[in-house]
């Protein structure tokens, strides 16, 4: 094919109001949180077509949709279709479980577990994607969202979502005296801290050996992720910390640090290893 060498008007289209074929007899409903049938949810009935949001295994949010109640009918020639806003939308007065009513509710992630009932609480899979962005709170029971549409869920998708784990590293149980086992970690990009744990790798064969671990975050301690490694850890345990609470959001390249905080020595010829873990959601920016 020759590099274009002259104009060539083409046909467009803005994306906002698409018409959609909706699944044979679900029904649409204005305003209704619409789902597109990806290939992982699809079948033979509904494939390239869009329902209700269930937060099925495979369901993409593609926006809302913008035409009044609709049966949907593919048996019709052609078929019955509604329109289906599948651009990012600021959705305003929204009902959300879980607000505060606080500016502390701005820019949390939102989740919705069907076309009418959204939520600041990640749910268990496979409904865990988030569906928009809290940008200003309202009252503790409403507040405005900007509704994820299709190019933004195709790119949360691409980059492997919101949620990842980071691997800071090994350490061993075992120092002299507390302080920095590691330093100077750069963060990869504006994220928040959601949990810490250690795997262990070789236990402790020290009766005496007990210690703490806990992250700062550009010098300021991270409220809870503190995990104790012990005696009694067994090879392949998880260690959980405890709950983060606070002081846990970072932007790229913020730099970490792990300290360890001595509770009983122990000796230096039988510590335990121990890959430290984090747990985190990028959030908007840098």
């Amino acid at each position: 094919m020759a590099a274009l060498s002259t104009d060539t008007p083409r046909t467009t289209a803005t994306i906002l109001g698409t018409q959609a074929q909706v699944v044979n007899a679900d029904t649409a409903y204005l305003g209704g949180v619409a789902a597109l049938c990806t290939p992982q949810h699809a079948t033979s009935g509904s494939r390239g077509r869009t329902e209700p949001f269930s937060g099925a295994v495979g369901q993409l949010v593609a926006g809302l949709y913008s035409r009044a109640t609709r049966l949907g009918d593919t048996s019709a020639s052609p078929p019955v279709a509604t329109s289906i806003s599948i651009e990012d939308q600021r959705v305003e007065y929204l009902a959300v479980t879980g607000l505060a009513g606080t500016v502390a509710d701005n820019f949390k992630l939102v989740y919705a577990t069907t076309d009418n009932d959204f939520t600041l609480t990640r749910p268990a899979a496979p409904n865990g994607n988030p569906v928009g962005i809290v940008v200003q709170f309202r009252t503790s029971t409403t507040c405005d969202i900007i509704l994820y549409g299709l190019m933004t869920q195709t790119m949360l998708s691409l980059s492997g979502g919101t949620r990842k784990t980071w691997c800071l590293g090994s350490i061993n149980s075992y120092r002299a005296a507390s302080g920095n086992v590691m330093t100077g970690i750069g963060a990869p990009c504006h994220g928040r801290i959601l949990s810490v744990y250690a795997q262990c790798v070789e236990a402790n064969t020290d009766a005496d050996v007990s210690s703490t671990i806990n992250l700062e975050i550009a010098g300021t301690n991270v409220a809870g992720g503190v995990v104790t490694l012990a005696f009694g850890d067994a090879e392949g345990d998880k260690k959980s910390g405890t709950n983060v609470t606070a002081d846990n959001v970072f932007h790229a390249g913020d730099l970490i640090d792990v300290e360890l905080t001595v509770g009983t020595a122990g000796t230096n010829t039988d510590p335990g290893l121990y890959n430290l873990f984090v747990e985190y959601e990028t959030l908007p920016g840098i």
